[in-house]
């Protein structure tokens, strides 16, 4: 189902016309009022349509941002340009690793912020917003594109999946792996719903193809593949924190915490 049809309704009102003429004269985002929660997101799509730029919308919680996410797709004509930024599992400090999905939106998000080509719309709850991410410049340097017939180095592209946060495996299952086998490397970027399949002729890119990671059957070709990394962090941040951490006087802690700490550094 669509509601795209409904946006030129609103676009043709007097009012929401001298919203448009005040939002180009002013610089940043007027208050908006007397505005039901139902309507919200028809304004919003509608005003999305006509600025057509990126917008940050910010929800009072990630339940309210994930549905606005929902609801804004069946107005919008390119619900692939409407992206959800979760909040992270973990909190700052704490030893759990992210879920999964939670870390392939997250990057999913991050990383359409940062492409030229796109301007998304990204749905977001405050507490996220108060979440430290990936530098911009940094992620935008590390994004890098595949396509049939490109000439690349087997190994580099092997070494640039290794720096940027992919895990080598056997068989490629799960968002930020990747495998190698002869003349054909499979990786999950976490921008793609279906793990790729990347099959190269010498040191050219032979053909890309999606693959169905329970049965590792290549299923459709693709025109090209952006990958970026696997994870907000960059491994080749690690030894530059550790050199950090290491100058911490830690002959303080708890000899289990201690040790645990030194683990942690090696």
């Amino acid at each position: 189902m669509t509601l795209k049809g409904l946006l030129a309704l609103l676009a043709q009102r007097p009012e929401y016309q001298r919203l448009i003429e005040q939002l180009q004269r002013a610089q940043g985002m007027p208050a908006l009022t007397g505005i039901t929660e139902a309507a919200r997101p028809y304004v919003i799509a509608t005003l999305a349509a006509t600025l057509k730029q990126p917008l940050l919308i910010v929800a009072s919680d990630e339940a309210q941002a994930h549905q606005l996410t929902d609801t804004l797709k069946l107005f919008l004509p390119n619900p692939s340009d409407i992206f959800f930024l979760p909040d992270r599992d973990a909190l700052p400090y704490e030893r759990l690793i992210g879920d999964a999905l939670t870390v392939q939106q997250r990057m999913q998000t991050l990383i359409a912020m940062v492409e030229r080509e796109r301007t998304p719309i990204v749905c977001c709850s405050g507490h996220a917003l108060t979440q430290p991410v990936i530098p911009p410049q940094e992620l935008s340097t590390s994004l890098f594109k595949l396509e049939p017939g490109q000439e690349v180095d087997l190994g580099t592209i092997l070494e640039q999946l290794y720096n940027l946060g992919y895990q080598p495996v056997a068989e490629v299952e799960e968002p930020g792996q990747f495998s190698h086998r002869g003349g054909i490397v499979d990786l999950f970027p976490p921008t793609f719903t279906r793990p790729v399949r990347i099959e190269f002729f010498g040191d050219e890119v032979e053909s890309l193809r999606t693959f169905d990671q329970e049965t590792q059957r290549s299923l459709n070709p693709i025109d090209f593949c952006i990958v970026g990394p696997a994870r907000e962090a960059l491994p080749i941040r690690g030894p530059e924190a550790a050199h950090e951490l290491a100058l911490l006087d830690s002959s303080l802690l708890h000899r289990d915490a201690e040790e645990r700490w030194k683990h942690d550094l090696e």
